[in-house]
Parts: C-alpha cells; sequence; structure tokens
C-alpha cells in the first residue's frame, strides 16, 4: 500500500447530516448518466443493427440493471460508513471503538439514548454481509433505489436525535 494511504486524515472536515444525502445524490447520479449512455446505445444499436438489436440489447440491458443494483450495495455501505464516523466525529471523545457495537456502547456511556438502534443495527448486519460476504457475480442483493433512500433516512434521524442529545465532546 503506499504510504500516503497509511497516513490519510478524514477528519479534516468531519461528518455530518449533509454527507449522507451527497452520496446518495452522486449513486443516483452516477446510475442515472450510466442509464443515458445505454439509452444512447440503444438508439445505434437499433439503427445500426435493426434486426438483431433486441437479441443484442437484451443482455447489455439485464447487466445494466445489476450494475445499478451493486452501486445502490456501495451506497449502502458508504451510509453505514458515513453514520460509524459522524458518531466518532460528534459524539464520542476521540479514540478507538472496535466497529460499530464498540460505538454504541460507547454512546451509550457518553449517557445517549440511541433511540434508533434496532432499526440502525439492521441495516450495519446488511452492510457487514455485504461487505464481508458480498453476493456473487450476476447475483446482486438486489438493493434499489428505494432501500438507499430507506436507510439514508433512518440513518439521518438517528443522527438528528443523537445531536439532539449532544453533550459536549
Amino acid at each position: 500500500m503506499r504510504e500516503a494511504l497509511k497516513n490519510l486524515n478524514w477528519r479534516l472536515y468531519g461528518l455530518g447530516e449533509n454527507d449522507f444525502d451527497n452520496f446518495v445524490r452522486i449513486t443516483s447520479e452516477l446510475i442515472e448518466d450510466r442509464r443515458a449512455a445505454m439509452t444512447a446505445l440503444d438508439a445505434r444499436v437499433r439503427e445500426e443493427h435493426p434486426d438483431d438489436a433486441d437479441d443484442i440489447l437484451d443482455d447489455l440491458l439485464y447487466y445494466k440493471g445489476l450494475e445499478a443494483r451493486y452501486l445502490w450495495e456501495c451506497c449502502i455501505v458508504r451510509l453505514i460508513g458515513i453514520f460509524e464516523g459522524a458518531i466518532e466525529r460528534h459524539f464520542l471523545p476521540e479514540g478507538r471503538y472496535g466497529g460499530y457495537a464498540g460505538r454504541v456502547r460507547a454512546l451509550k456511556d457518553e449517557g445517549y439514548i440511541f433511540v434508533q438502534e434496532a432499526e440502525v443495527r439492521e441495516w450495519v448486519d446488511l452492510r457487514n454481509a455485504l461487505a464481508h460476504s458480498p453476493p456473487e457475480a450476476f447475483r446482486p442483493a438486489m438493493i434499489e433505489e428505494t432501500d438507499a433512500l430507506e436507510c439514508c433516512e433512518v440513518l439521518k434521524r438517528a443522527f438528528r436525535d443523537l445531536r439532539g442529545q449532544k453533550k459536549p465532546v
């Protein structure tokens, strides 16, 4: 690994609520750009190969759909990471907390009441499954934009609730 990557300072500005929506937006724009490129390719193939266009495009459309699902998987993984980073940045003293469970314990030790703990835990468990035992190629977890939006809203609600209880760090 490059030395520069070993010493990144990602606490420079700190993660906040806007980072959730920002990453959903980035993911959505990536998928939309890919759809627009596919629409242009569709038109070109239909013009250049009218008799074979359906056969050619059928597989391409299928795989582009799978790719969008993979991007939504990555979005959920990132959203959970943002949430964990925001917990450390805004609610806990600087330190090492040993993963999500350690952060939750530390929140409680600091006197926070984590109302959405069970709901967030479901998304964390999904993230762990996606990150540590990802679905096989060509069979993604079938995560859609609505799933990422729901995850985003749950995390923002939890973040806002914790922020409402904020104690000086």
